[in-house]
């Protein structure tokens, strides 16, 4: 099920220089409250701009750059398509059992897009291991079955088209798409829900939202605030679901 999560000024702008053109508290707890525990597809600006991943979520980051890593950041698999054109660079999988142990490698590695010719990860089998330190878990393995069985996780997963993202989950799991503007665009003919936060003021920015077509969407709530704790101006809740979904 892929769903899109997004907030929308009244004249349709979205951001500005890759930024988000306003703050409301109420706005962000219901985002966090929504796509915790699922997977979040983005741009890689749209990942850049977050500063690191989002908590408690399966981040895929979706790029045309096939050597990007994100700097300081955990990787836990490449998709096929990233990783077979990448030399092995340095992804932390840490704790790895017995397998990582037989194949002559330490039980904690910095493995990253490991190449093909290389036996150390058995990507046939799932590695699942807790790094106590930072309080997340990391896949051992860069394969689709693995990197969507650690959608509840705060792991990045680097994938190179939105239609790579969306496969490296089951079909009945909720998938959230979260900018920016372009995978926004690429994803509206594929979505099944909508969830549309309405920014009643205009901005000025560069990205932009495309109008729903009321023939296509099929509103199912509406919440509607006169302003926000911090927030001046109105702002309403909207969900939609596909008409044909």
């Amino acid at each position: 099920m892929i769903s899109i999560i997004v907030a929308v000024a009244q004249n349709g702008v979205i951001g500005g220089g890759n930024q988000l053109l306003w703050h409301i508290s109420e706005d962000l707890q219901r985002f966090k409250r929504i796509t915790s525990g699922h997977p979040v597809v983005m741009g890689r600006k749209t990942f850049e701009s977050l500063g690191k991943p989002l908590p408690n979520r399966h981040n895929v980051v979706i790029t045309r750059q096939q050597d990007y890593r994100p700097v300081g950041m955990t990787v836990v698999g490449l998709h096929e398509s990233v990783a077979a054109a990448c030399p092995s660079e340095e992804v932390t999988v840490a704790g790895v059992p017995g397998g990582m142990k037989a194949a002559g490698l330490p039980e904690t590695v910095t493995v990253v897009g490991v190449p093909k010719e290389k036996p150390a990860v058995d990507s046939s089998k799932s590695v699942t291991a807790d790094r106590a330190s930072e309080g997340i878990k990391a896949t051992g393995s860069p394969d689709s079955a693995n990197m969507a069985a650690a959608g509840s996780l705060t792991d990045v997963t680097i994938v190179g088209s939105l239609e790579e993202a969306i496969g490296l989950f089951p079909h009945e799991q909720e998938v959230f798409i979260t900018g920016g503007g372009e995978i926004y665009r690429q994803a509206l003919p594929l979505a099944d829900k909508v969830y549309l936060t309405i920014v009643h003021h205009d901005y000025q920015g560069d990205t932009h939202f495309p109008p729903l077509d009321p023939a296509q969407w099929k509103e199912t709530f509406r919440e509607y605030y006169p302003h926000g704790k911090n927030f001046p101006y109105p702002f309403e809740y909207i969900d939609y679901v596909a008409v044909n979904s």
